[in-house]
């Protein structure tokens, strides 16, 4: 019988990791500044993540009228106003919307938002209106990312069965270029 290696884990504190970013010690054996480190790690990448991301609304937002700014995005995408408001820019239409404040309505407006994403071409896998309404951070970046990756990076190429690896090429291509610019600011 042949055991899979077992998989290290990035850790700088122990004598013998002498500073590099792999921790020797095995995956069943690990330590609390291992543990800590790499939460710490995921904590900055999702940091990065809503950061880029925000950016990005913000920018596509401050063409719907009246403007609106996403302070925090976990938060302001709750409602689902921001997205149907997100959606009626991108796509010049008017969506209907519920006006309450209660959770019937906040899931009925990302419920719309929803179903109008999955008709226009964006890729909704495991993301439910309740992630978004409950404040689910993951759902959300997801979600985001998803209409990123449609209406940012996908959307100047029309695929065709001839032109996939130069298709794939440029939008890898246009999103390195994208992320160097919002990172940038």
């Amino acid at each position: 019988m042949q055991t899979s290696p077992r998989r290290r884990i990035g850790h700088e504190s122990h004598p013998e990791c002498a500073g590099s970013r792999i921790c020797i010690r095995e995956v069943d054996l690990l330590c609390p500044e291992a543990v800590e480190s790499q939460k710490t790690f995921i904590d900055e990448r999702e940091a990065i993540h809503k950061k880029a991301f925000r950016k990005w609304l913000n920018a596509k937002l401050q063409k719907a009228t009246p403007p609106i700014e996403v302070k925090d995005l976990i938060e302001d995408l709750r409602d689902g106003h921001v997205l149907l408001t997100l959606m009626e820019t991108l796509f010049s239409t008017q969506l209907p919307r519920e006006k309450g404040k209660m959770r019937f309505h906040k899931l009925t407006n990302l419920s719309t938002a929803l179903k109008f994403l999955e008709q226009n071409g964006v890729k909704i896998v495991g993301i439910s209106n309740y992630d978004i309404a409950d404040g689910i951070s993951r759902a959300i970046l997801g979600l985001v990312w998803s209409i990123i990756l449609r209406f940012q990076v996908q959307g100047p190429f029309q695929e065709t069965k001839s032109d996939v690896k130069v298709k794939d090429f440029h939008v890898e291509k246009e999103l390195l270029g994208w992320c160097q610019d919002v990172l940038d600011g």
